[in-house]
Protein backbone atom coordinates (compact mmCIF):
# COMPACT_ATOMS: atom_id res chain seq x y z
CA UNK A 1 0.00 0.00 0.00
CA UNK A 2 1.20 3.66 -0.83
CA UNK A 3 1.41 5.95 1.81
CA UNK A 4 -0.73 8.84 1.57
CA UNK A 5 1.25 12.38 1.58
CA UNK A 6 -0.55 15.76 2.39
CA UNK A 7 1.09 18.87 0.88
CA UNK A 8 -0.64 21.90 2.11
CA UNK A 9 -0.18 24.91 0.32
CA UNK A 10 -1.52 28.57 0.39
CA UNK A 11 -1.28 29.96 -3.70
CA UNK A 12 -1.05 33.54 -4.41
CA UNK A 13 -0.43 34.32 -7.68
CA UNK A 14 -1.74 33.01 -11.31
CA UNK A 15 1.80 32.29 -11.82
CA UNK A 16 1.95 30.14 -8.76
CA UNK A 17 -1.25 28.56 -9.98
CA UNK A 18 0.51 27.14 -13.27
CA UNK A 19 3.28 26.45 -11.61
CA UNK A 20 1.12 24.21 -9.51
CA UNK A 21 -0.98 22.62 -12.17
CA UNK A 22 2.33 21.74 -14.64
CA UNK A 23 3.13 19.85 -10.94
CA UNK A 24 0.23 18.02 -11.01
CA UNK A 25 0.23 17.44 -14.70
CA UNK A 26 3.88 16.12 -14.37
CA UNK A 27 2.93 13.63 -10.91
CA UNK A 28 -0.20 12.45 -13.51
CA UNK A 29 1.61 11.45 -16.00
CA UNK A 30 4.30 9.77 -14.43
CA UNK A 31 2.30 7.56 -12.31
CA UNK A 32 -0.47 6.69 -14.90
CA UNK A 33 0.14 2.66 -14.15
CA UNK A 34 -0.01 3.27 -10.47
CA UNK A 35 -2.94 5.38 -10.39
CA UNK A 36 -2.98 8.63 -8.58
CA UNK A 37 -5.26 10.47 -6.78
CA UNK A 38 -4.91 14.25 -5.98
CA UNK A 39 -7.59 15.85 -4.25
CA UNK A 40 -7.31 19.94 -3.85
CA UNK A 41 -9.53 21.22 -1.01
CA UNK A 42 -10.01 24.92 0.42
CA UNK A 43 -9.31 24.98 4.05
CA UNK A 44 -11.27 28.49 3.68
CA UNK A 45 -13.14 30.34 1.38
CA UNK A 46 -12.20 33.58 3.04
CA UNK A 47 -8.88 35.79 2.40
CA UNK A 48 -5.91 34.19 4.02
CA UNK A 49 -3.88 36.21 6.59
CA UNK A 50 -0.51 35.58 4.61
CA UNK A 51 -2.27 37.31 1.20
CA UNK A 52 -2.94 40.09 2.79
CA UNK A 53 0.96 40.42 4.62
CA UNK A 54 1.63 40.14 1.03
CA UNK A 55 -0.54 42.36 -0.17
CA UNK A 56 0.35 45.06 2.46
CA UNK A 57 4.04 44.44 3.10
CA UNK A 58 5.08 44.06 -0.26
CA UNK A 59 3.06 44.95 -2.95
CA UNK A 60 1.42 47.93 -1.23
CA UNK A 61 4.79 48.88 0.13
CA UNK A 62 6.55 48.79 -3.44
CA UNK A 63 4.10 51.28 -4.56
CA UNK A 64 4.43 53.68 -2.17
CA UNK A 65 8.23 53.53 -2.76
CA UNK A 66 7.98 54.22 -6.19
CA UNK A 67 4.97 56.80 -5.73
CA UNK A 68 7.28 58.79 -3.15
CA UNK A 69 10.72 58.68 -5.75
CA UNK A 70 8.18 60.23 -7.83
CA UNK A 71 7.29 63.01 -5.45
CA UNK A 72 4.03 61.49 -4.05
CA UNK A 73 3.61 60.98 -0.64
CA UNK A 74 0.80 58.63 0.05
CA UNK A 75 -0.08 56.35 2.87
CA UNK A 76 -0.46 53.11 3.36
CA UNK A 77 -4.05 53.31 3.65
CA UNK A 78 -4.30 55.78 0.86
CA UNK A 79 -3.26 52.96 -1.61
CA UNK A 80 -5.14 50.94 -0.03
CA UNK A 81 -8.54 53.07 -0.75
CA UNK A 82 -7.11 53.69 -4.11
CA UNK A 83 -6.60 50.40 -5.88
CA UNK A 84 -10.40 49.11 -3.79
CA UNK A 85 -11.75 51.87 -6.02
CA UNK A 86 -10.22 50.35 -8.89
CA UNK A 87 -10.84 46.60 -8.37
CA UNK A 88 -12.35 45.76 -5.87
CA UNK A 89 -16.24 46.54 -6.32
CA UNK A 90 -19.60 45.18 -8.02
CA UNK A 91 -22.39 47.03 -9.30
CA UNK A 92 -25.71 46.36 -7.45
CA UNK A 93 -28.29 47.97 -8.49
CA UNK A 94 -26.52 50.18 -10.52
CA UNK A 95 -24.62 51.74 -7.69
CA UNK A 96 -20.86 50.99 -7.46
CA UNK A 97 -19.68 49.33 -3.92
CA UNK A 98 -16.60 48.87 -2.87
CA UNK A 99 -15.84 45.33 -1.01
CA UNK A 100 -14.75 45.27 2.37
CA UNK A 101 -11.46 42.74 2.06
CA UNK A 102 -12.65 40.44 4.96
CA UNK A 103 -15.52 39.58 3.23
CA UNK A 104 -13.88 38.42 0.08
CA UNK A 105 -12.99 34.80 -0.60
CA UNK A 106 -8.73 33.97 -1.19
CA UNK A 107 -9.76 33.63 -4.81
CA UNK A 108 -10.85 37.68 -5.38
CA UNK A 109 -8.32 38.18 -2.95
CA UNK A 110 -5.66 36.73 -5.18
CA UNK A 111 -7.48 38.23 -8.42
CA UNK A 112 -7.56 41.64 -7.13
CA UNK A 113 -3.55 41.27 -5.94
CA UNK A 114 -2.85 40.26 -9.41
CA UNK A 115 -4.62 42.99 -10.77
CA UNK A 116 -2.76 45.60 -8.55
CA UNK A 117 0.65 44.11 -9.86
CA UNK A 118 -0.40 44.52 -13.42
CA UNK A 119 -1.66 47.84 -13.00
CA UNK A 120 1.73 48.66 -10.97
CA UNK A 121 3.80 47.27 -13.94
CA UNK A 122 1.68 48.85 -16.72
CA UNK A 123 1.36 52.21 -15.28
CA UNK A 124 4.99 52.30 -12.66
CA UNK A 125 7.05 50.38 -14.96
CA UNK A 126 7.04 48.52 -11.80
CA UNK A 127 7.16 44.53 -11.56
CA UNK A 128 6.45 42.80 -7.96
CA UNK A 129 7.53 39.74 -8.06
CA UNK A 130 4.75 37.30 -7.44
CA UNK A 131 4.08 35.54 -3.93
CA UNK A 132 5.71 32.34 -3.07
CA UNK A 133 3.89 29.54 -2.69
CA UNK A 134 4.30 28.58 0.46
CA UNK A 135 4.02 24.91 1.72
CA UNK A 136 3.59 23.56 5.27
Amino acid sequence: MLKKERIKSDVYSIDGLRALFREISDLLNDNKKRGLNIQAVVKSPEKSNPQLRYLFGVVYASIQRRWQEDGNDHSIEYIDAFFKDMFLYEYVDGVKCILRKRNTTQLQMMNYIEQVRMWANDNLGLYIEPAPIVVK
